[in-house]
């Protein structure tokens, strides 16, 4: 059973994550250096198994690439495609 649900939104120097228990309520909040090591302490700090949702962008490759060890599920969206997404 997934027990943290994390959302990443990712900026140039750094990156805002929300992390929600099993029961959907808020279990934490940090601001982040866009960098792989303060990233990788960030989801660290948070039970396993984990899943974690970022948004499609110019990071997102190396986002995917340099944190799926630290999660249990990576997702990348493209909000354009989801209800309520840019674009529509």
């Amino acid at each position: 059973m997934i027990r943290s649900y994390m959302a990443l939104d990712t900026h140039c120097t750094t990156c805002d994550l929300a992390v929600l228990n099993k029961q959907g309520n808020l279990a934490g909040e940090d601001h982040v250096p866009t960098t792989i090591p303060a990233l990788r302490r960030a989801l660290a700090a948070f039970p396993r198994p984990c899943v974690l949702t970022l948004e499609e962008g110019p990071l997102a490759g190396w986002l995917s690439r340099n944190l799926r060890s630290c999660v249990d599920e990576l997702i990348v969206c493209d909000p354009r495609g989801t209800p309520g997404g840019q674009g529509r």
